[in-house]
């Protein structure tokens, strides 16, 4: 994590490796489309970013935005495994509570 002061406040920086990322799919409209039985597999990373609002010590606020990417290139459906080529991206945002020692 990198953290750069920016007025009161901290941008922490955190980039991440997914060395595993594992795909599944579950309810009923997987089991409508014969999709709970499907299960994907790759890698990717995340890029997260975090304003926190300083404090010294005790509970202080944090703005997150975290985006990820990853590509899964192998499947299973049924156990019986086979290549696949398929990306995923999400973005999230997000308000936290921290507690700083």
């Amino acid at each position: 994590m990198i953290s750069v002061p920016v007025s009161n406040m901290t941008l922490d920086i955190k980039p991440q490796y997914i060395a595993r990322m594992v795909g599944v799919f579950r309810g009923d409209e997987a089991s409508e489309l014969l999709l709970e039985n499907l299960d994907l597999f790759g890698s990717g990373f995340v890029l997260g970013n975090s304003l926190v609002m300083n404090s010294s010590q005790g509970f202080t606020w944090s703005i997150d935005a975290d985006y990820l990417s990853g590509k899964f290139n192998k499947a299973t459906y049924d156990g019986e495994p086979y290549d696949e080529d398929l990306t995923y991206n999400s973005f999230r945002i997000g308000l936290g509570v921290r507690y700083n020692f």
